[in-house]
């Protein structure tokens, strides 16, 4: 795992509660964060007032251009802007590689990599540091075992203290550096690092675990499960109580991730931060929003279960008037591969269907979504589904389509046809929601 000038680094954080997302409004931060150098790992504070993030291989780093990393900070100016970031944290600098990698959930502690504890410093494990006359104190020694056989490690300790996802090359790695978990014990010590799995890990590297705050959805960067480049940024559901029975890791999609190197998610309350080399050299810092969706199970039935459709028809036959003669040709959204993210070209087609919905009272929709046949059919049909519980979300939610005017949201599945899993072409024709327009009956009388 070269791809990037990376030191060793671990995680700490805690956001967003479970469900699949949709991410939109991808950009680069400003300069004010963003250098000639490599910017990596960026954290919110609680308060979301303060950017913290790494800089590596900057001549104003405390070990210099060729030694280590420092910990740099952004404060939000009154007008949503950042200010120009600043290395001024002489109790948690030095010319050893340093990380802030998270905070408890009042943020009156902060935790660090390394051990500050004894010489030499730059020994593997995690540290932490308290707020006090508004300084941090100098950092002590937490306690988390990492056994790596190489220098590439990484760590995310949830803001709950309970739970730790640790990146390594340990015993059982199938490939380069996989996931583990670390929980804490009663009397405040960590277990032993517990392999999360072949579905999680691969024969790439896995590295950058975030997990929610609920601990239910794991985000991670990985080689090694497909994508649009040298590494992209995933996620997996737990899908019970224990940690090694996940969901098959979906890909954020062509949105969030490039063809160069995307990594390091940062999630809280919306507000989603990633870094990335796709402009060519160094990684930046990247910010976009992430909306939460809900999860599957709450999401259906769309109709209200007591009202029978002849009772949902009439209620919209005297609330909308209009007819239509002819029917419009059923509509198709696109997805990129593995994604159930919507593009700016799909919401203008979902955004025409809104519009001939509010013109004509006489029509209502079926949302039918497909998947290509590539992967198992089991997870093409959650897929296809998702997709098409995107598209009436963005229907209902954000264009004020009545619910009861899409009389079905149905996944189904993968398409099987001439040539769908030979061409790339073919196969992305299959990565769809087919919106067919159908008549209100009643409103048609």
């Amino acid at each position: 795992m070269k791809t990037l000038q990376i030191f060793s680094i671990i995680f700490l954080a805690g956001s967003t509660a479970f469900g699949q997302y949709t991410f939109e409004g991808v950009e680069k931060l400003a300069s004010t964060i963003n250098s000639e150098a490599e910017e990596i790992t960026p954290m919110l504070s609680p308060d979301g007032s303060r950017l913290y993030f790494v800089r590596a291989g900057f001549e104003r780093n405390i070990g210099g251009k060729q030694a280590g990393q420092d910990i740099w900070f952004s404060d939000r100016a009154s007008d949503g802007s950042w200010t120009e970031s600043s290395n001024a944290l002489p109790t948690i600098n030095n010319g050893d590689n340093n990380a802030m990698t998270g905070f408890t959930a009042n943020g009156d502690t902060i935790f660090l990599i390394n051990n500050y504890s004894s010489f030499p410093r730059r020994k593997i494990g995690l540290s932490y540091s308290t707020i006090k006359n508004g300084k941090w104190t100098t950092p002590r020694e937490q306690g988390v075992e990492v056994k790596t056989k190489n220098d590439f490690y990484g760590m995310y300790v949830h803001q709950s203290q309970k739970v730790t996802i640790v990146s390594m090359m340990g015993d059982e790695a199938v490939g380069e550096e996989d996931l583990y978990v670390s929980l804490r014990k009663p009397d405040g010590s960590w277990s032993d690092a517990k392999h999360l799995g072949s579905v999680i890990n691969s024969a790439g590297f896995e590295i950058s675990p975030f997990l929610s705050e609920d601990q239910s959805t794991l985000f991670f960067a990985s080689n090694g499960h497909g994508g649009f480049g040298d590494a992209d940024i995933f996620m997996s559901s737990r899908l019970d109580d224990s940690w090694s029975n996940w969901s098959v890791p979906v890909n954020l999609g062509e949105q969030v991730n490039s063809a160069g190197f995307d990594a390091y998610y940062f999630e809280k309350n919306g507000n989603a931060y990633f870094s990335s080399n796709r402009d060519g050299g160094k990684a930046d810092i990247f910010f976009m929003s992430a909306t939460k969706l809900l999860p599957l199970a709450e999401e259906l039935p769309i109709a209200v279960a007591d009202v029978k459709p002849e009772e949902m028809q009439t209620k919209i036959s005297h609330q909308v008037e209009g007819s239509y003669d002819v029917i419009p040709e059923p509509l198709s959204v696109y997805f990129a591969f593995d994604s159930f993210v919507l593009s700016t070209d799909s919401k203008a087609t979902i955004q025409k269907v809104a519009e001939l919905l509010s013109e004509q009272g006489a029509l209502n929709i079926e949302v039918n979504g497909y998947a290509d046949p590539i992967g198992s059919s089991e997870y093409n049909q959650v897929l296809s589904k998702r997709r098409a519980l995107a598209v009436s979300d963005y229907l209902t939610n954000a264009l004020g389509v009545a619910k009861p005017r899409l009389v079905i949201v149905e996944g189904k599945g993968e398409v099987i046809g001439d040539g769908f899993a030979q061409t790339t072409q073919r196969a992305s024709e299959a990565r769809k929601v087919e919106i067919v327009f159908v008549r209100n009956s009643v409103a048609a009388q």
